[in-house]
């Protein structure tokens, strides 16, 4: 395959590249065409449809707020908290050497 055989071969590839970008694009004007005749003649019969808004979302601060004090009234309450004098670390500490 001399010089020429070697054009020829570029030529052919590039020949089929711009032949299959033509139909690609020939292709989606076609289908950019349908799809604009079909919004303008909604538009020209009257027929536009518009899509329903969302529904609201709920309020969910209230929601929380709600389930919280469901969950407060579930917990025991203590009539008198139990406090001693003594810091944590002495109390801690007494419970282990009982236990011994």
């Amino acid at each position: 395959m001399g010089l020429l055989g070697g054009i020829a071969k570029t030529a052919i590839v590039a020949g089929t590249a711009q032949a299959t970008r033509n139909a690609v694009n020939r292709h989606a004007a076609e289908k950019n065409v349908r799809a604009y005749s079909e919004a303008r003649d909604e538009v020209q019969g009257g027929q536009v449809t518009y899509k329903q808004p969302p529904p609201a979302a709920p309020d969910l601060q209230e929601d929380v707020i709600s389930q919280l004090e469901r969950l407060g009234a579930l917990r025991p309450r203590e009539s008198s908290p139990k406090k001693s004098s003594r810091p944590r670390r002495q109390r801690y500490s007494a419970r282990n050497h009982q236990q011994g």
